[in-house]
């Protein structure tokens, strides 16, 4: 019976062209006005995104760091993980098991999952080192964390980091990469994540450019040996087992969350 809960309850809350832009921004992730508009053409979105996200709140609006809000650069996203799950995830399975064998529903609902584990896996990677820093465990920064993405005119200047945290008394920054396996931080990965670094650098991160930087690698859990290798690269491995000591141990309030900063591009 509570297979069709979910929709009768969003039916009854909600007009159809609310539950479309909840939809589809479950399934496609977070997106922009332009996304939004490709995928919903011909509806007029400005009133249905702002009582989704200021009255009703069931959308958040996310903006990259250091840009003026006045400016279209901001994403929509789901704010609520269960509410995306269902919409993106589980209640197209549960349609599709009604003409479809379960085991090939099952096969691909797998792989949607493991899309909407990556981007939650960053939402937790993020509220994580900020409780830790919070705590007095973990890497202490003096602003909120967040990423940071660009709209370019062509590829090869695209910026997307995500994750940015700084010290601002320390002069020290910290670009994360998170992949929701250890094996996705591969030689491709880590050469276009250190690419990104350098555009940001370059362009709205400039005011980093003399700052120490830490270039560090965020999954569920790293393998020793795989991290072992990655450290001697001189990338830092951080996973949930390390956010789990580090806000296990409250009282140490030490140096915490990431190991000693290695040399990278010969910089301590």
């Amino acid at each position: 019976p509570l297979r069709e809960e979910g929709d009768g309850l969003l039916g009854s809350e909600l007009r159809r062209n609310y539950v479309a832009v909840l939809r589809t921004l479950a399934g496609r992730g977070p997106c922009t006005h332009a996304d939004l508009q490709d995928a919903l053409p011909g509806l007029s979105l400005g009133p249905y995104l702002r009582t989704l996200a200021q009255d009703l709140q069931l959308i958040e609006k996310q903006y990259p760091i250091f840009t003026d809000r006045r400016q279209r650069r901001a994403r929509y996203a789901v704010s609520d993980p269960f509410l995306r799950a269902w919409l993106g995830v589980i209640q197209p399975a549960c349609q599709a098991a009604r003409i479809q064998p379960a085991a090939h529903v099952a096969e691909r609902l797998v792989a949607r999952l493991s899309t909407l584990e990556g981007s939650a896996f960053e939402r937790l990677v993020r509220d994580a080192a900020e409780e830790a820093s919070r705590a007095g465990t973990g890497f202490r920064v003096t602003d909120r964390i967040r990423g940071y993405w660009n709209r370019p005119r062509t590829s090869d200047a695209s910026v997307e980091i995500d994750f940015i945290a700084w010290n601002e008394h320390d002069r020290v920054v910290r670009f994360g990469s998170c992949k929701r396996s250890a094996a996705q931080h591969d030689s491709r990965s880590l050469g276009a994540f250190r690419a990104h670094v350098e555009r940001f650098i370059a362009s709205a991160g400039r005011r980093f450019a003399a700052w120490r930087r830490d270039l560090v690698l965020f999954s569920p859990e790293f393998a020793v040996e795989r991290r072992a290798d990655l450290e001697n690269e001189g990338w830092v491995c951080v996973d949930l087992r390390d956010f789990q000591r580090l806000l296990r141990d409250r009282t140490r309030g030490e140096r915490g969350i990431l190991p000693a900063s290695p040399k990278i591009d010969g910089r301590e």
